[in-house]
């Protein structure tokens, strides 16, 4: 079973000047004091820990890490919410809880330049990170974008493993991407597929490296890491099409389609759900188009009676407010 410790027992057990292991080698007392725990991975979730592991990685000169990261993208709660940051340093693997640290601390991590961060397709993480922090991570190498360059059929992170390291990992990581990953404390199961995740990505990347120089594709990968660098005003397909299809709408459709937004994004913040479970975004699109009425509209049931009532009322609202504006309109224009 895999075990977590907190980072600041481990820094104590570093630090400690007289103890009955002082004449030890330090990883023959460490194998004392934390046991098999250390065998596996580190889990920080104090700022002063964080703060205390970018300490460590510079006083041991680390300048490459692996890292990934994992989320909740309004799938179990209302809004996107980093979760989890898992770091690889070449010999431990630490979990580091973002959502008991700040902002800040997190920020100072992501976009700190001693070291490299290595990721296996960091796209959608970079895109997240902006979204929710304004910030771009920095300095980032995607060894998708590196395994692309060797063999344009990459596919995902374990067949990449199995062809370049001979590692078989269980094929678990559709059942993990839909965890909830705000759960705390963070379940072993869990906890052991994401420092999983992260423990080959150096070894990889090496390897990876070192079949680009022997054969001659350098200037290559520097063309494709130039291409998919990311960038951040740069609209995803899904959103571009979102963007087409609100550009579709009348003036009239637009604005009851924002009203009836505007009411369901305040429901899920007081309800703490995803905005999907609310109400979908074809259902808002059916009504703004006047496809479907508010009258058949039915909230989740285990939202309070109270509230779907209040709900539904003002949906009622939003769309005859939104028939008064279109009639005074044809008035004035008649």
């Amino acid at each position: 079973m895999m075990s977590a410790v907190r980072y600041s027992d481990f820094l104590l057990a570093l630090t400690e000047e007289s103890h009955p292991g002082a004449d030890l080698p330090r990883g023959v007392f460490l194998q004392m004091k934390l046991g098999s725990m250390m065998k596996n991975y580190f889990f920080i979730d104090t700022e002063e820990g964080l703060i205390e592991l970018r300490k460590h990685l510079y006083n041991e000169q680390v300048k490459i890490v692996g890292m990934d990261l994992e989320a909740d993208y309004s799938r179990h709660g209302y809004g996107e919410k980093l979760c989890l940051i898992q770091l690889y340093d070449g010999k431990e693997v630490y979990l580091i809880d973002a959502l008991a640290v700040s902002e800040e601390e997190v920020c100072t991590t992501l976009t700190h330049k001693q070291f490299i961060k290595v990721f296996f397709d960091a796209g959608s993480d970079m895109a997240l990170v902006y979204r929710l922090y304004g910030i771009v991570m920095y300095p980032v190498i995607d060894l998708h974008t590196i395994a692309g360059v060797l063999d344009t059929n990459v596919g995902g992170l374990n067949s990449v493993l199995s062809r370049y390291l001979a590692v078989q990992v269980s094929e678990t990581k559709k059942k993990y991407q839909k965890s909830d990953w705000r759960t705390r404390p963070l379940p072993p199961d869990a906890a052991a597929y994401a420092a999983g995740d992260v423990r080959h990505l150096i070894d990889l990347y090496t390897i990876l490296i070192k079949s680009i120089e022997d054969r001659g594709l350098v200037g290559e990968l520097a063309n494709a890491m130039e291409r998919r660098r990311f960038q951040p005003d740069r609209q995803s397909r899904r959103s571009r099409n979102l963007e087409n299809r609100l550009n579709a709408l009348s003036h009239s459709q637009r604005l009851l389609f924002d009203r009836i937004k505007a009411i369901r994004e305040g429901f899920a913040m007081i309800e703490n759900r995803p905005k999907e479970h609310i109400i979908c975004k074809e259902l808002l699109f059916d009504i703004a188009c006047g496809r479907r009425s508010v009258v058949g509209v039915k909230p989740p049931k285990s939202i309070r009676k109270d509230l779907r009532e209040a709900f539904r009322s003002r949906l009622v609202e939003a769309c005859e407010v939104q028939q008064n504006i279109r009639g005074n309109y044809e008035k004035v224009a008649g």
